[in-house]
């Protein structure tokens, strides 16, 4: 593990592949999951410093995840985002 990993978790594939790109760019070790339940194993194994969380994935909410990514022993500094976010639709191109 390093210092600068970086976990998203989004069920939009593009978007993850575009935000690992710039993560990378910038010098983060980016890695991404599709779901909750493999965000959450993902976390668990990879032990991120920051999480970057979809408001709603196709199985569970992206708030719930949150919850128990604070319960383990290595919390990630957590954010929330959701597609309606301005920001989010320039990275995506938009």
């Amino acid at each position: 593990m390093t210092a600068k990993t970086v976990i998203i978790v989004d069920d939009d594939l593009s978007l993850c592949d575009n935000l690992e790109d710039i993560l990378q760019d910038e010098g983060y070790e980016p890695f991404s999951a599709v779901t909750y339940a493999d965000g959450l194993k993902l976390a668990q194994k990879r032990r991120p410093k920051v999480a970057l969380l979809d408001l709603k994935l196709p199985d569970g909410q992206g708030t719930a995840l949150l919850s128990d990514l604070k319960r383990l022993e290595f919390p990630p500094m957590p954010f929330l985002f959701s597609e309606t976010n301005p920001a989010l639709r320039r990275v995506r191109g938009e």
